[in-house]
């Protein structure tokens, strides 16, 4: 025999069992003939190239048959879609668009025709605008009147959040490069990219804008020297780059307290500095504070903070469950129960503990409170987006229950144009996820549009 990776005494013993099972065999017919050489094909190949060369052999054919079990399931599933055209390539994925999403269609937006990316987008044409003017003194004028007058967003998140993202971004792409590139990251060339700021703060000493946006070089400057790996995977260079970079940020902002300027950026700068202090686990709840003061509409600061109170940060879940249900009276007059939400909508993420503390109902209550009170197709994008994501990260409790429960009412009755930017998804794939919510009509031979005015139901035209 050929088959030098299959060895001859096991092929024997499958081929002896063969010729006892041939008068069952040949009453099958063909198509399940067909299967069983394909399933032993399997066999043999798992064998070969998958199964753990160092165990005894029947031990390795048992694995072999094993996988093979395990992978009809994924067989058959995908014979199924292909066939009734529900679902994708896999479960819980929307890789390949189901057969009938072909009559979902979706008014996708893009940057200037949603508010909030409008909003966001024209401001920072604006600055590059002066950026490439060098007026220097218009950006710190733009940037200073956003923070006096709490300029947002439709849905809440501050445009200067926006516009130092992007000011600052060679610093992240220079982190992203060297992490590319085995993390060879010159230091030098980023002290380069920080001197500019900390020459304006020194023209402008009484300037908390061009203090704030020192400050923000440095934490930038911090992060690209420390990189996203862990620790001890850090080089000792490169620690010391970092933590001489915060030590810098943490100067500037003494000097400058938030409420002293009344300056939600100060605030979130001071907050952020938290993550890389020494003293942050002391520190963070009342810079928190401070920040919920001079910033108490915006969404973002609720989910980091309660990122920032999981054990691997600086709290613990019973912390993140006490801290969610107090913010829900704090902000419950604009808010609703939103904040309790938000405040574990990231934590639901990244941490499946987070499941055994939130209360599922009192969450999708809360996520329906911040679609609502926003009023924006911003708001029911990330939080159908969210959801999906918290939902494949779910266990079969109560919260993905609750998820499942609200879901199909968030994206077929307020979802009304899809921004694909929020979801991170290729189109076809939201096409996909999308069509599974509608298969009852569109099986029925209608037609879905999602479009500016919401969802509506048509009769395909005659062809």
């Amino acid at each position: 025999m050929a088959f030098t990776f299959f060895p001859a005494s096991i092929f024997n013993t499958l081929l002896d069992g063969a010729r006892h099972l041939t008068p069952a065999i040949g009453a099958l017919g063909a198509g399940w003939q067909v299967l069983g050489l394909i399933g032993l094909a399997i066999i043999a190949l798992n064998y070969a190239f998958f199964a753990p060369k160092d165990k005894p052999r029947l031990t390795r054919l048992a694995i072999a048959v094993g996988m093979a079990v395990a992978f009809v399931p994924i067989t058959l599933w995908v014979i199924f879609s292909q066939v009734t055209g529900r679902g994708g390539a896999l479960p819980f994925t929307f890789a390949a668009t189901p057969k009938y999403a072909q009559n979902l269609f979706i008014d996708f937006r893009a940057d200037k025709t949603d508010a909030d990316l409008f909003d966001e987008r024209v401001a920072i044409a604006e600055m590059d605008r002066h950026g490439d003017a060098g007026n220097w003194t218009a950006i710190h004028e733009m940037i200073r009147r956003n923070d006096q007058d709490g300029f947002a967003t439709p849905t809440g998140y501050p445009i200067n959040e926006a516009l130092t993202d992007h000011l600052f971004a060679p610093f992240d792409e220079m982190r992203d490069a060297a992490y590319e590139n085995g993390f060879d990251i010159n230091l030098d060339t980023l002290d380069s990219y920080v001197q500019p700021y900390e020459d304006r703060l020194t023209e402008a000493p009484g300037d908390h804008i061009a203090a704030a946006l020192c400050a923000r070089a440095h934490i930038g400057a911090g992060w690209a020297a420390r990189g996203e790996c862990s620790f001890d995977q850090i080089k000792p260079k490169n620690v010391e780059a970092f933590l001489k970079h915060f030590e810098q940020a943490d100067r500037i902002l003494r000097a400058y307290p938030a409420q002293s300027y009344q300056s939600p950026l100060l605030a979130q700068l001071d907050y952020e500095l938290c993550i890389g202090s020494p003293k942050g686990h002391e520190d963070i709840r009342a810079k928190f504070a401070i920040l919920q003061q001079l910033a108490p509409r915006n969404p973002r600061i609720y989910s980091r903070h309660g990122f920032r109170l999981l054990p691997r940060w600086f709290g613990d879940y019973e912390e993140l469950e006490t801290t969610a249900r107090a913010l829900i009276d704090e902000t419950e007059p604009f808010f609703g129960k939103a904040a309790y939400a938000l405040t574990y909508l990231t934590a639901l993420e990244y941490d499946e503990e987070a499941q055994k503390t939130v209360d599922p109902n009192l969450f999708i209550e809360g996520v329906d409170d911040f679609v609502t009170f926003t009023g924006t197709q911003m708001a029911v994008n990330l939080m159908g987006h969210r959801l999906v994501t918290i939902k494949q990260m779910a266990d079969s409790g109560a919260l993905r229950s609750a998820i499942n429960s609200y879901l199909p009412s968030l994206l077929k009755e307020d979802l009304a144009y899809v921004l694909p930017t929020v979801w991170e998804m290729e189109a076809t794939s939201i096409k996909g996820l999308l069509s599974l919510l509608w298969m009852d009509v569109l099986e029925a031979g209608k037609e879905v549009h999602y479009t500016s005015h919401g969802v509506e139901i048509r009769t395909p035209a005659p062809a």
